[in-house]
Formats: C-alpha cells, sequence, structure tokens
C-alpha cells in the first residue's frame, strides 16, 4: 500500500505507522550480517517519521524541516548501509 497522501495527514500518519512496524518487524528477524545496516536505516526512518510527527503528518509544514535534514538516508552511514544489503542481496540472489 502506497501512502494516500490525497487522505491527508490521517492517511499520511496511517502509512507511515504501518511501514515503521513493518520495518521493526523486519529488523527483529533479519539475518545477523544484514541486521546493523536495516538498524542503520530503520534509525534514519524513525527521524523522517519523527519530524513529520511533530508537523502533524502535514508535508506542506513538513518539507522545510525534511529539506533542512539532508543527512536523512544521505550520511555515509546509511550510504554504506545501502551499499551493503545492496550486496548482500545480490549475493543471496534477491535480485534487489
Amino acid at each position: 500500500m502506497l501512502a494516500n497522501f490525497s487522505a491527508g495527514p490521517a492517511g499520511i500518519k496511517a502509512f507511515y505507522t504501518k511501514l515503521g512496524q513493518d520495518f521493526a518487524a523486519v529488523v527483529a528477524v533479519a539475518p545477523s550480517d544484514i541486521k546493523p545496516s536495516l538498524q542503520v536505516l530503520y534509525g534514519d526512518f524513525s527521524k523522517l517519521n519523527g519530524v513529520l510527527a511533530k508537523y502533524n503528518y502535514d508535508l506542506k509544514k513538513a518539507e522545510p524541516a525534511l529539506a533542512a535534514d539532508a543527512s536523512l538516508f544521505n550520511s555515509a552511514a546509511s550510504k554504506a548501509a545501502i551499499a551493503k544489503l545492496d550486496a548482500w542481496g545480490k549475493a543471496n540472489s534477491c535480485h534487489l
């Protein structure tokens, strides 16, 4: 399910709440060799969700704060985590 942006902040909140629950569930059962990478990205997701929550999931209000935090999913740690997951997926025939 994609976020229903036309449903406004309530729909966006519902989407990000469910996504956070699902992401946490994946991290909990992840293989030990990729769990740290998933934890890094979950941390970024949590920061993103925190910014959205601060602005009551109103994207127009949250946009400047999100733009100001360019480190979300863009830090060296995040890039390394993404690269690790990509390599792991290719090595394990996940075709990510």
